[in-house]
């Protein structure tokens, strides 16, 4: 599952997707989530892991919060908007309540998921690996032109533009 909402990395150069297949396979997983680290003030707009034990580049999921309090949030380690699933998730979500904002949340699935016993590993993006959030304005505007940029066509004008612009 890919959200519509967020892009990771420019020029299709990230691999986190490949990675988590592969690790949902050699590790017999039920779900494999790509999380990114996030300013501690963000962790309110996210779904926040909770790690059992040290969040390595893999780890195990001991929990999963939607969109906690900067206080009650167990880590900075932001859901990063790609999932790898086994079908039990239509499952678990046929039987999840509405929850934050009135409707059903994919965090609260997971979460049962988790506390039924459920194999739920986490893997970070690599650092190379940005995700940008086009949820709204001022990130769309700023994806927009780091991709723009990076055009080999088109990223040489640009920023000559934006520099008389800017000027």
């Amino acid at each position: 599952v890919a959200l519509g909402d967020s892009i990771i990395g420019i020029h299709a150069q990230s691999t986190i997707v490949k990675r988590m297949v592969e690790t949902f396979g050699t590790h017999s997983a039920d779900a494999v989530i790509a999380f990114e680290e996030v300013p501690r003030h963000e962790v309110k707009q996210y779904g926040i892991a909770k790690p059992r034990g040290d969040a390595t580049d893999t780890f195990v999921l001991a929990d999963i919060i939607e969109k906690p309090s900067v206080d009650e949030a167990p880590s900075n380690l932001a859901v990063a908007a790609r999932y790898v699933f086994s079908p039990m998730i239509f499952e678990l979500l046929a039987s999840t309540h509405p929850g934050k904002g009135g409707e059903i949340q994919l965090t609260d699935a997971i979460r049962t998921w988790i506390h039924r016993g459920g194999k739920v590993l986490g893997m970070k993006l690599n650092r190379q690996e940005q995700r940008y959030d086009i949820g709204n304005f001022e990130s769309y505007y700023a994806a927009f032109v780091d991709f723009a940029l990076a055009d080999p066509k088109y990223g040489p004008s640009l920023r000559d533009h934006l520099r008389k612009v800017l000027a």
